[in-house]
């Protein structure tokens, strides 16, 4: 279409599109969608838009959209992912585009949709992410995010395919965070890349509250929602089971519990260290074990994990917890969940790295205990990392910390205890 220079220039002037020149014919041009050239020469011109835009009673003024609402932005592979709401005010003409910029530099996407990619960004660079709507009259308010830094893709899913080989688990036990505050959150850009490269369960429920009886429940198929596992007690008198479980079923080669922070082997005490949080300790039929296999768990550079994950020694069924500050459980819940992604991200390139992983041996699933309101159930994010999971997958299947023990006592080929035997399958919703 034929765009009058003047009108280019108002273009130019609105959505910073930049002019060049076509080398065969040394005249100024500009590459605009024809959907953009529509809505700026309709607004510039002062007609009414004939492809959507809603004109105004005699007399009334149209204005430009407001800013869109609820932005998120996932950083990629040298790329970002934006998906957003509309805005509250449309300014009286519907809105009929969106403008997604990314600066330091003039990368952009123009769609007509919620969701846009902006690609050829660079890995390691820090961006601010502008989305705008654009009605009749013209490009409205950006809505922005600051500091986002694209990625390198992770290698830590979809390498490997054909029949899994999947004979250890570990599960990384989070606390108290509904999945509302991990999946999309600006907070989590970690766990969200692992949910965007690797899979993510959308319908993880809960079983009860408090912290305790999901614990047991994860590892022994039984409810535990009475007096005295209510009370989140720690281990000893009346607070100890003889219900058969996962650790008693692999035997006692066959499991380990790493705990952060945790003052000695199968301890009870240490700072920002809670028993809760170790299932383990709680049962009769282990306690002989929980000397040797109960350990605490050393940082990335050294310690009992580090030394299991580098030699390819990891157990068939491992526990790994968190201290306090870094399973989100203390502080504010902004604080809480950042401190638990930044914690995540230190050790998973190291245990993806072990030959465990590489070799198609290991599934790393992380676990929600509870969410963040203090009853249950209710819906918690759920992250499975597997050289066989197709990377992006997702699965709406009712799952719950039943399914997690469903999938241990699969990949070890022990019994299905309690409500394991009934529960959906996690190996079946993500291919591991």
């Amino acid at each position: 279409m034929v765009v009058q220079q003047s009108l280019l220039i108002g273009i130019n002037a609105r959505l910073g599109i930049r002019r060049e020149r076509r080398p065969d014919e040394g005249k100024a041009c500009m590459r605009i969608p024809k959907s953009i050239v529509l809505v700026v020469v309709a607004a510039l011109a002062g007609a009414t838009l004939a492809t959507g835009g809603v004109a105004g009673a005699k007399g009334t003024r149209l204005k430009k959209p407001g800013a869109p609402t609820s932005l998120v932005v996932t950083p990629l592979d040298a790329a970002i992912t934006a998906s957003w709401s509309a805005p509250a005010s449309d300014g009286g003409s519907a809105v009929i585009g969106y403008r997604v910029a990314a600066t330091p530099g003039s990368a952009t996407c123009i769609t007509a949709a919620t969701t846009c990619t902006v690609t050829g960004l660079t890995n390691g660079k820090k961006y601010t992410v502008k989305v705008s709507a654009v009605n009749g009259v013209g490009q409205g308010k950006a809505v922005k995010q600051t500091k986002v830094v694209p990625v390198p893709r992770n290698t830590y899913c979809g390498t490997k395919h054909g029949a899994p080989t999947t004979s250890k688990l570990m599960v990384i036990y989070e606390e108290n965070t509904d999945a509302t505050s991990i999946y999309g959150s600006r907070l989590a850009p970690n766990i969200n890349r692992y949910a965007a490269e690797c899979g993510s369960a959308q319908n993880y429920q809960t079983l009860t509250h408090p912290s305790l009886p999901n614990y047991l429940a994860s590892t022994s198929g039984l409810p535990y929602a009475a007096s005295p596992w209510t009370s989140d007690c720690d281990p000893g008198g009346t607070c100890l089971t003889g219900n058969d479980n996962i650790f008693h079923q692999v035997g006692a080669s066959g499991w380990k519990a790493f705990a952060e922070s945790m003052s000695g082997d199968c301890s009870t005490s240490g700072t920002a260290y809670a028993s809760k949080h170790n299932p383990a300790e709680y049962y009769t039929d282990v306690s002989p074990q929980c000397p040797v296999n109960d350990v605490p768990m050393g940082t990335t550079a050294s310690g009992a994990l580090h030394d299991d994950v580098v030699r390819g020694a990891l157990p068939t069924f491992a526990t790994v917890t968190p201290n306090l500050g870094n399973d989100m459980h203390d502080g504010t819940r902004r604080h809480a969940v950042r401190q638990g992604d930044t914690w995540l991200a230190g050790w998973m390139d190291q245990i993806v790295a072990g030959p465990d992983y590489q070799s198609g041996r290991l599934t790393v699933l992380i676990v929600w205990d509870e969410g963040g309101g203090g009853s249950a159930p209710n819906t918690v994010a759920m992250i499975a990392i597997s050289p066989y999971v197709v990377p992006g997958t997702t699965s709406s299947t009712y799952l719950t910390h039943y399914s997690v023990l469903k999938a241990a006592e699969d990949v070890a080929h022990v019994p299905e205890l309690g409500g394991a035997a009934t529960a959906d399958s996690l190996r079946a919703a993500f291919g591991f």
